[in-house]
């Protein structure tokens, strides 16, 4: 993958499940959703074993560690203790080889902001096991577990939840659920295998929508159409072999990037990407590309849109003359080389003249 891509993928991810954390404990828009009182404190160590909580005297917020749990029963007795505050910033399960169902009621009355269960064996996510947060938590990550079944359908009353994260799970299927809070939904890794058109039109404030690794065949015309604040798309390595016209049309301004590398790409429409338009960017790295057709191409070059085509095998014949000629389109195609592994950009004019 492009280190530039690389990039922007992790620095999207870290802002997600570690940045926004601080950021919104002192943010405008929310002051109350993480500004606990500096004199609020853990309650006894003993009362939440093996469970731990931490305090942070900055933010005055408590987080705490359930990692150490040995099954579904201790997790539930933990949350049954009388404590003086059961508002908690985060919760935090990682590497838990015990936790396999988080059952309905599970946290009783405490709630979070943030709930992190990572890189354990947890499968079910039953319907009202995480609804006591449904006012109070904004970011929830589940990646790396074994996720057959998550409650998608009771997200509608999650009014705060932005950021949501399960990727590298077990899931076959996104229904179609609704949440006006969600801005970003990562499902990296998931076995979909379809993306139907309908998937997403419940989330219309979505601003990040990631599926790579999910063995997804084809984007059907109209799965973003009812998107009006959509930014960016993460799409590689899946199986898609066209691009059709229309498949990254929707209803709001701009999408800054796209990407869809390492797919099966041979074929890419004229009008498959109407909503791009000046410093925004299409990935298309190790794909299956040909022929640079211009009926395809120019209108997003001369958009000043930049696309990247490294690893396709162009044949550089005479379909690509109208770009090699000119500079300033071939400047928003940077590293595309072709089959022969001569850059666009080295080719002598000269060989185009007959064209």
């Amino acid at each position: 993958m492009h280190p530039l891509l690389q990039q922007i993928i992790l620095t999207a991810l870290l802002v997600g499940c570690l940045g926004d954390t601080l950021g919104r404990n002192e943010s405008p828009g929310n002051p109350d959703r993480a500004k606990r009182p500096r004199q609020s404190s853990c309650p006894d160590p003993e009362d939440i074993l093996p469970c731990e909580c931490t305090f942070d005297e900055q933010f005055g917020a408590m987080d705490m560690n359930c990692s150490g749990v040995l099954d579904e029963e201790q997790l539930r007795h933990v949350f049954l203790a009388d404590v003086p505050d059961k508002q908690f910033r985060a919760l935090i399960i990682t590497n838990n080889p015990y936790i396999r169902v988080l059952e309905n009621g599970v946290f009783s009355d405490f709630t979070f902001q943030r709930i992190d269960i990572m890189d354990g064996v947890l499968e079910v996510v039953e319907e009202a096991a995480l609804t006591g947060s449904a006012s109070t938590v904004f970011e929830m990550n589940f990646h790396r577990n074994n996720i057959t079944d998550f409650p998608f359908l009771s997200l509608r009353e999650f009014s705060s939840l932005e950021n949501l994260n399960l990727h590298y799970n077990k899931i076959k299927e996104i229904p179609v659920f609704e949440s006006g809070s969600m801005k970003e939904f990562y499902i990296f890794g998931n076995p979909l295998a379809h993306l139907p058109m309908e998937s997403l039109t419940g989330l219309p404030n979505l601003k990040t929508f990631g599926a790579s690794e999910c063995d997804i065949p084809e984007i059907y015309p109209g799965v973003f159409d009812h998107q009006v604040s959509l930014r960016n798309v993460y799409l590689q390595k899946n199986h898609l072999t066209k691009i059709p016209s229309g498949a990254f049309r929707t209803s709001g301004e701009t999408i800054f990037h796209i990407v869809l590398d390492d797919n099966l790409i041979a074929e890419v429409a004229e009008g498959a990407f109407p909503d791009m338009k000046e410093h925004t960017s299409i990935y298309l790295y190790n794909n299956r590309l040909r022929l640079l057709e211009e009926p395809v191409w120019r209108p997003l070059l001369e958009n000043d849109v930049t696309v990247w085509l490294s690893g396709n095998p162009l044949t550089c014949g005479c379909d690509a003359a109208w770009a090699v000629l000119n500079p300033d389109l071939l400047r928003q195609l940077p590293n595309a080389h072709c089959e022969s592994g001569v850059d666009l950009a080295d080719l002598d004019p000269g060989i185009f003249e007959s064209c």
